[in-house]
């Protein structure tokens, strides 16, 4: 955007911490899920049109499969359930982690679904059936963040033992892990357009550019927040970074100019763009595909 000036501001959830939202893939609605297990539906203009209770504990996770007719939630009840978006109604309830599921995202166009528990391990479902289909081995703690790639072979997940994993669902096995976060690995996302690029933001407030194949950060801002990152999004054109963080703020990150110097003491490679700051914890920045930013 070129300007940092709330479009509409409204209190979402009655007090209550939003902890999850999406956007559908046409742009026309949005979800949000709160500490108390309710999911709300909204329009693009912010008018709200359902509520629905969702789970029994606070709602983690959000994602909506590659149709927009179902949409799937996790919850630290240790379910995910599979939605009728339309009907805003129940398909199916997943239970199989042993601890609370802190992630869930769809497959860009399969019928999978990918999930991140306390319970250290990720785990792949069957939304038809919801049947696990695959377990993922690999942290040493809480899984916090799984993301799909958009090549659909690639599931990236983060944790608190420090390290993200790039898994290979092809052949079930870690392709790559990285560690440089010096605490855990609280928020991650790809590039929209390549593919190999990824970032992940930390407790510590950090963030690093990663690329596949490479052990060492490409780019770090080790002073990118006072608080914890908790989530991450690209612009749909890839060039701007938006991040939210635990100390009441949200930043816009682009590549510095050749020859210029870093706006901000703790980063190298990027630099924020001036703007936007927010009086209540950023926890979910989010994009919607053309480009607007929702906080």
């Amino acid at each position: 955007g070129q300007s940092f000036n709330f479009d509409s501001a409204v209190m979402a959830h009655e007090g209550h911490a939003i902890r999850a939202m999406t956007y559908n893939h046409n742009e026309n609605w949005l979800i949000t899920g709160d500490d108390t297990g309710s999911v709300k539906y909204w329009q693009a203009n912010f008018n709200h049109v359902k509520v629905i209770t969702a789970h029994r504990e606070a709602v983690r996770g959000l994602s909506f499969s590659p149709t927009d007719l179902k949409f799937c939630s996790c919850s630290d009840d240790t379910t995910v359930k599979i939605w009728d978006f339309k009907k805003c109604v129940t398909e199916q309830t997943i239970a199989g982690h042993g601890s609370d599921v802190k992630c869930v995202d769809w497959h860009p166009f399969k019928a999978l679904i990918a999930t991140g528990s306390k319970d250290q391990v990720a785990k792949l479902w069957d939304p038809k059936s919801s049947k696990c289909v695959a377990t993922v081995h690999g942290h040493k703690h809480t899984i916090g963040c799984v993301k799909w790639n958009n090549n659909g072979n690639w599931l990236l997940t983060g944790s608190r033992d420090q390290t993200c994993k790039v898994f290979d669902i092809r052949v079930m096995k870690v392709l790559s892990t990285y560690k440089g976060q010096n605490k855990e690995v609280t928020a991650v996302t790809w590039h929209p357009d390549h593919e190999e690029l990824f970032v992940s933001g930390g407790q510590d407030g950090s963030l690093l550019h990663w690329i596949v194949g490479h052990d060492a950060p490409q780019a770090e801002a080790r002073g990118a927040h006072e608080g914890p990152v908790w989530s991450l999004d690209f612009h749909p054109l890839g060039h701007i970074l938006c991040s939210g963080s635990n100390d009441c703020s949200a930043k816009f990150w682009c590549r510095n100019r050749p020859g210029e110097i870093p706006r901000d003491g703790g980063a190298r490679g990027h630099g924020p763009v001036e703007g936007a700051t927010s009086g209540a914890r950023a926890t979910n920045p989010n994009f919607d595909t053309s480009g607007k930013i929702l906080q």
